[in-house]
């Protein structure tokens, strides 16, 4: 293992919300820097916009420092074990004899790992299907809402953003959730 996913794995293991939400701070921070980048060389930025928005950046490390880091934090390693289902199978014990005492308990089971590829894509089928479904809603709510009032917008004018804006952002993450999951 190299010296930097060692020591980021020790980061993990030493303080976990505190290391995501600097991850995800920073990710949020480099995308920002990326698309600002391509919105210039592609010549499609907003109209007006003379230079670099340095406080869309600084929004974004903050919103990804404080919300995403967290939240991310706790749903993906949930998302991880409700889909346990696909990567283990039960299979029933012999027992050595009828009259022993473990016979007299009924069915016994051991866990196997389950390695096939269809199996592997079945999770990651299912892991994307679920987070599109009961997360992508809720967390695109909350970056809407967290993004109006982090550019200064009042709670309402923020909401009313939201509102308009849900569906096509809904849209493309399930366009291309589905296109990176298959």
């Amino acid at each position: 293992m190299s010296w930097f996913a060692s020591t980021y794995a020790r980061a993990l293991n030493k303080s976990y919300y505190a290391t995501h939400s600097v991850t995800a701070g920073t990710l949020y921070m480099t995308g920002d820097i990326l698309a600002q980048r391509l919105e210039k060389m592609l010549h499609v930025e907003s109209v007006g916009k003379t230079e670099y928005n340095y406080p869309r950046t600084a929004r974004m490390f903050i919103f990804g420092s404080v919300v995403a880091g967290p939240v991310m934090g706790i749903w993906y390693p949930l998302l991880h074990r409700m889909t346990a289902i696909f990567r283990y199978e039960y299979v029933a014990m012999q027992s050595s004899s009828g009259a022993s005492w473990l016979a007299s308990m009924g069915s016994m089971y051991q866990r196997q790992n389950l390695i096939s590829f269809s199996d592997k894509n079945k999770e990651v089928v299912s892991k994307a299907i679920i987070d599109q479904i009961l997360f992508m809603p809720a967390w695109l709510h909350t970056y809407l809402m967290c993004a109006g009032l982090l550019e200064g917008t009042d709670f309402a004018a923020s909401f009313d953003a939201c509102r308009s804006n849900f569906h096509a952002a809904w849209f493309y993450c399930v366009l291309f959730g589905s296109l990176l999951s298959t």
